[in-house]
């Protein structure tokens, strides 16, 4: 790149750049030897008399190789050096060649990766050599005066086999028009070429725009990237060139813009609102007010944090270090004053008038000061036409590293794409957690195990990550909640299938707590898109939740222990989620497990969770996953903490713009075998079904169709509403029908566009005068639906209800493709009543792509006593709030008793499928489901764990049975088990801040309550910031006080493992590399060959 030649204008190319994978030139001419300059360095070899100044390469003598171990050194890989006839010196060398040198006389052969020097003293070749090949092993293939031909390979993909990705720049065609040759003063054009040195694995490209941008002026550029085959690009690529444009806007000339004002009651705190709405909070005065875009006379206005310090106003360099002469550097990344760890955080305000905010200036910029235009438009006489957009937290400017309860909130500036092996944790910890994990958790299932060999003959596999990577497409988060993914992440799995079987491919995302989060597959996002503003991945995802009847007041104290975590319900000590802390994580193979710390959903509580979740995710292949899940009470057998005597596991549900339809496996016929079962239509609600089966009464799996035809589709029944405009549940034998929502025409030519809602929601919408009926403001997103006149016959489609009846008196609607509110008008007469059906326009059952949760039947385990004598039933139906959520409700019911000490074991199954696999596969599972419970001290025997210091405070962890490798005379100082044993509690080391702590009580650091009935915090550490939290590790089951020792120590995860080294080489006959490590068999590898 740095010595690169040829800058091809974009005028005279195609309009797009293409990067293929491996690509066999045919046409590519045979490599030539450089020429000596006569400087050391190479040329391109004249026509005439080159054999004076061309290098040649033949091998002086025997064994003439050997490695160059001060290049290997500083090199860092392998380097050789081959003692040559004396030929021109040329110490240049070429970087990510891939060559082939061959034996002229014998056609042996060995790759290079690059050349570091061509003939340095015209005597020695230098290179670096590919797939372990060694000095003795070139030295085999030639002998003294043999001559190395050097060549390009040959061992790319043909072209059809290639993938490929275009940067689609254009062809600078506005270039052209001069009228922009003030600002686009000469041609745009490429650079390219290979990074150096080559082990950056770096080809740059860079598209050089030389515009002239002046104060005040924005540039405008349009690209597009192109993924696919190679073979495919040319066509892909050339039809979005005429979409490329660039632009420069003079100051003025932006031709949209808002009016962005600010509020505030003092000047302590202000918040932001657009166009004519009122800021809507009492007592707020307008200070300033400005616009969303640069216009003449105003200036940009940023709202500035660092650290407690805040100001507002155009300085952008406000809180940096003062320059104090020209040669000064100024450094807008520190806080004058702060810690370096500390950085400035700048949000844009929009653009007013200079002095105009300076009222503001010191104050704190609140993003929810205001209410927002959804909320202001609730408030009105208008229905509203776009959600609430809600957001959550601040970015943090320092990312952790270890796994924490409150992670940076600031995304890596290199994203992984692709799913990447886990990142090595530290030995200790990791070690510590797998022998936890691996001891508490059953193994997988011999039919899964099996199942797992079988696919990998077939080239399938488990990828994971713990890098997360927005992709906006993937899953498509309601907005403001999608800010906060990277928090809610823990780690990403994949399903890696060939190409015969794309309908059973799968990735899922888990949580901090262990929980389902995200679930993709060949039909889309499975989960549903948050819209609930005050639980992002708190509720709407796939959990287990523990509850305790006796103590739960849903009203004044509710009882609900979510793996997930806490709602957004405690704002004076709450600024971020609160997500159920990871205790351990282990992924291994094609399975991954999860320990966490369930948290009492709403808060604040009085109520203190004892509940251990732990969850082990196995791809089974085939589209299989087998889900374990498992909840250990860790409170004090025979204590006072209260019993878990109710579960949903899972609480689940999908989004249905993706999943429309349950397909429930419930039959009242005696053989069952051979059913195919039908969708249930209507959908109930959730907060009112009318059905809730047995799982004894089903084939043990439910099941999710994309849109399903359904043979038997009932008559639509319209919904019921109360006083105040909500949806109510229609009571059949009610006498009172005032509650019956009706659909009247008020008169002719009823119907006209809802011109704002079609320009906010981006689709034609249309609203009809109705008859007076009762006020439904909720509608009815997705629902295929059809509106007809029985006295015409005349029907038309409609893909969405927005509102059924605002104010009582107007129905909103997005009619089907092509329909107007004229075609409506001609309908439907003063007086005809709109009757409203089903559109039975889905698809055939083998069209259909699914996922099926496997839950079982209970009935091996249905008089075991823990169950108290009640049956597992299945809780389905649309969720409430509105089409919003786009959330069809699931789970599973299971009336364990869960007493201090005991666990509770549940394996389940999920398959993606076509639908028609789906039903003839998933009943081959449900044999495999199962459920138990360990009562304490019925655990098996698990490992030993041991804890070692020098002293009070720092220690580490060494697990079976080992003795700890760290340096000095460190001391055991106690001993427990990876699993629950009598006589034993658990044992946690946990961190706030500074001060940490290692003991049984979890809630160590929360601030202190004056009673069992005030409120209790784990989310805040006491005396600290609000952005400090508490980070927990589990430790095993140790005897009470066993550890007290260590009360005030410090984990450190690598204390038992910094001596590890040498024993591991010894016992392996290797080098061991420190931070490069993996785990198999509790062994940590890393060993690299001696040669």
């Amino acid at each position: 790149y740095s010595s690169s030649t040829f800058y091809p204008d974009l005028v005279d190319t195609g309009g797009y750049t293409t990067f293929a994978q491996s690509l066999i030139d045919d046409n590519k001419e045979p490599f030539k030897l450089p020429c000596s300059d006569g400087n050391l360095g190479e040329v391109e070899c004249p026509e005439v008399d080159k054999e004076s100044v061309q290098l040649e390469l033949t091998i002086r003598n025997a064994d003439a190789c050997t490695q160059s171990a001060s290049h290997t050194n500083s090199q860092g890989k392998y380097t050789v050096k081959c003692r040559i006839h004396p030929s021109v010196e040329i110490k240049t060398g070429c970087t990510d060649c891939n060559f082939i040198v061959e034996n002229s006389l014998t056609g042996e052969s060995f790759q290079v990766t690059g050349v570091l020097h061509w003939s340095w003293s015209g005597v020695w070749f230098y290179f670096f050599p590919k797939d372990n090949i060694s000095a003795e092993d070139i030295n085999a293939i030639f002998a003294a005066n043999d001559g190395m031909h050097v060549d390009y390979p040959t061992d790319g993909m043909r072209y059809d086999d290639n993938r490929a990705l275009a940067f689609v720049h254009g062809t600078d065609e506005e270039r052209q028009d001069p009228q922009n040759d003030e600002w686009l003063k000469a041609d745009s054009r490429i650079r390219y070429g290979v990074a150096s040195p080559e082990d950056r694995d770096s080809t740059y490209f860079i598209v050089n725009v030389r515009a002239t941008i002046q104060p005040g002026d924005a540039y405008l550029k349009r690209q597009y990237l192109v993924i696919d085959r190679l073979a495919d690009m040319d066509a892909r690529a050339s039809e979005w060139v005429n979409e490329t444009y660039q632009d420069l806007i003079h100051l003025g000339d932006h031709a949209n813009s808002q009016s962005v004002q600010l509020y505030s009651i003092d000047n302590s705190m202000f918040g932001a609102n657009i166009a004519d709405y009122s800021c809507g909070r009492e007592g707020a005065v307008q200070r300033c007010e400005g616009s969303s875009v640069p216009k003449p006379n105003l200036s940009k206005l940023f709202s500035i944090q660092c650290g407690t310090s805040l100001y507002v106003g155009s300085d952008l360099y406000h809180f940096a270090p003062t320059v104090t002469s020209d040669t000064n550097f100024t450094r807008s990344y520190v806080c004058d004053g702060e810690d370096p760890s500390t950085r400035p955080k700048w949000k844009l305000l929009g653009y007013f008038a200079a002095g105009s905010c300076d009222y503001l200036s010191g104050a704190n910029y609140d993003a929810e000061y205001c209410p927002n235009l959804a909320l202001e438009q609730s408030q009105t006489s208008s229905p509203s036409y776009t959600p609430t957009p809600h957001i959550i937290g601040t970015l943090s400017n320092t990312p952790t590293i270890d796994l924490s309860d409150s992670p940076s909130m600031l995304m890596s500036t290199v994203p992984s794409i692709l799913p990447s092996l886990p990142p090595k944790p530290k030995f200790d910890k990791v070690l510590l957690a797998q022998s936890l994990l691996d001891d508490l958790v059953p193994p997988i299932s011999k039919k899964c195990e099996k199942s797992v060999n079988s696919g990998r003959r077939l080239g399938e596999g488990t990828s994971f990550t713990f890098s997360y990577h927005l992709l906006k497409e993937r899953s498509d988060w309601y907005p403001s909640q999608s800010l906060v993914e990277k928090d809610v992440f823990l780690l990403e799995m994949r399903h890696m299938t060939t190409e015969n079987n794309r309908n059973q491919t799968w990735s899922l995302r888990l949580g901090k707590g262990g929980n389902i989060y995200s679930f993709v597959g060949a039909f889309g996002e499975a989960v549903p898109p948050q819209s609930h503003h005050d639980a992002p991945w708190i509720d709407e995802v796939w959990q287990s939740v523990g509850v305790n009847l006796d103590l739960n007041d849903r009203e004044k104290a509710p009882y609900y222990i979510h793996q997930a975590g806490t709602y957004l319900r405690d704002p004076e000590y709450m600024q971020l989620p609160f997500y159920s802390p990871t205790l351990a994580v282990s992924c291994d193979e094609n399975s991954c497990t999860v320990a966490s710390w369930g948290q009492h959903a709403h808060v604040p509580t009085s109520h203190v969770s004892d509940a251990l979740y732990v969850n082990k995710y196995s791809n089974c292949g085939n589209g299989v996953i087998e889900h374990t899940s498992l909840i250990h009470h860790m409170g004090e057998p025979q204590s006072s903490s209260p019993p878990l005597n109710y579960l949903n596991m899972p609480w689940a549900g999908v989004r249905r713009s993706n999943l429309q339809d349950i397909i429930l496996s419930v039959s009242n016929e005696e053989d069952l075998r051979g059913k195919i079962f039908q969708p249930e239509k209507p959908i109930q609600s959730f907060g009112f079904p009318t059905k809730v089966p047995k799982l004894v009464d089903t084939r043990g799996f439910t099941t999710f169709a994309q849109n399903l035809k359904s043979d038997n589709i009932p008559a639509y029944s319209l919904p019921c509403g109360d006083s105040s405009g909500n949806e109510i549940s229609c009571s059949e034998n009610s006498a009172d029908q005032t509650s019956k929502l009706t659909l009247i025409a008020a008169n002719d030519n009823a119907c006209s566009e809802s011109e704002v809602h079609t320009k906010n929601r981006k689709e034609y919408t249309v609203r009809c005068r109705i008859e007076s009926t009762i006020e439904v403001r909720t509608g009815c997103k997705d629902c295929s639906l059809s509106i007809f006149n029985k006295s015409t016959n005349h029907r038309f489609g409609v893909t969405e209800i927005v509102h059924w009846s605002w104010s009582g008196v107007w129905i909103f609607m997005v009619p089907g493709e092509g329909i107007t509110a004229n075609d409506i008008n001609t309908m439907f007469s003063k007086g005809d009543v709109m009757h409203v059906d089903y559109t039975n326009n889905g698809m055939e059952r083998e069209e259909n792509l699914a996922l099926s949760f496997i839950h079982g039947t209970d009935k091996k385990s249905r008089d075991a006593k823990w169950l108290q004598n009640k049956y597992s039933r299945i809780r389905f139906g649309a969720s409430s709030g509105g089409s919003s959520r786009d959330f069809l409700v699931f789970a599973v019911i299971v009336p364990a008793l869960i007493n201090p000490g005991d666990t509770y074991v549940r394996r389940q199954y999920l398959m993606t499928d076509r639908l028609t696999n789906i039903d003839e596969q998933a009943s081959t599972w449900v044999n495999e489901t199962y459920q138990k419970m360990i009562h304490h001290g019925d655990y098996d025997t698990g490992r030993e764990i041991h804890l070692y210091s020098h002293d009070k405070k720092l220690f580490g962890v060494d697990t079976g049975g080992h003795t700890c490798a760290s340096s000095g005379d460190a001391l055991l100082r106690c001993e427990g088990s990876s699993v629950p044993q009598i006589n034993m509690t658990r044992l946690f080391a946990i961190k706030c801040g500074d001060a940490s702590y290692v003991g049984s009580d979890l809630y160590h650091f929360s601030p202190s309550r004056s009673s069992e009935r005030s409120s209790i915090r784990p989310y805040v550490c006491d005396g600290e910031d609000l952005s400090v939290r508490p980070k927990w590790t589990l430790l095993g089951f140790f005897k009470k006080d066993s550890c007290s020792f260590l009360q005030d120590a410090a984990f450190d995860s690598h204390f038992c493992s910094k001596k590890t080294h040498s024993e591991f080489a010894n016992r392996f006959g290797g080098k061991f590399r420190e931070g490069v490590c993996d785990l198999k068999d509790q062994l940590v590898c890393g060993l690299s060959s001696n040669k």
